[in-house]
């Protein structure tokens, strides 16, 4: 149970009238994001500060993308999602569904709708911490930002990508025969960005 004390760090929040904040996000990592555009998250759901009244818990989650509506790199995607009451993992289909915003053009929203059973197992004493990763196609230098939302409760928070990505030396080498010359023939292949798909030769 929640003692108040402890949570996820946020940055900004918004508290619904009665004064209970129902999640809080938190960045855990993006230190590579500026190599593959990934970035995890954690949201904590309050399901302990919920009143047994509540039979609908939804938790809207939007990564904001620094790019326009109009490009097809920009769809944002969610993987490694998991939800947890202590010690027991939740599982997708019986205890909540997910699904992807498909009105949205960037596919940056998705939403979790927990079970009615799960609610009433939850409610009033067992908080559920969210961890997911996210990943947009186009990672340039700019601010990120998440926002949460449970119960018309809000919580965000963002990281930056900065700088190019590192150059990083990959290579590939083929290996003939030649018979017409007695001889081994091997084409060398370099890449100096992991980005970049042209090789030097």
């Amino acid at each position: 149970m929640n003692d108040g004390k402890k949570g996820f760090a946020a940055e900004g929040s918004f508290t619904s009238a009665d004064k209970t904040q129902h999640v809080e996000k938190a960045l855990v990592d993006s230190s590579a994001a500026v190599i593959d555009g990934k970035a995890k998250w954690s949201t904590a759901i309050y399901f302990s500060k919920m009143k047994d009244t509540v039979m609908s818990v939804e938790m809207t989650d939007t990564l904001s993308t620094p790019v326009t509506a109009n490009s097809k790199s920009d769809k944002v995607t969610v993987t490694d999602l998991v939800a947890k009451a202590g010690d027991v993992t939740l599982k997708a289909g019986i205890d909540y569904s997910f699904a992807v915003d498909g009105n949205n053009r960037l596919n940056n929203s998705f939403k979790i709708t927990f079970a009615v059973a799960a609610i009433k197992k939850y409610r009033g004493n067992t908080d559920v911490p969210v961890t997911y990763t996210t990943a947009t196609a186009n990672y340039g230098t700019c601010t990120y930002a998440n926002t949460a939302t449970v119960l018309n409760t809000s919580s965000g928070a963002s990281h930056d990508i900065t700088g190019n990505a590192p150059d990083v030396l990959k290579k590939a080498d083929t290996t003939t025969y030649d018979s017409t010359t007695n001889s081994y023939v091997v084409e060398l292949a370099v890449y100096f960005n992991a980005n970049n798909s042209n090789p030097t030769s």
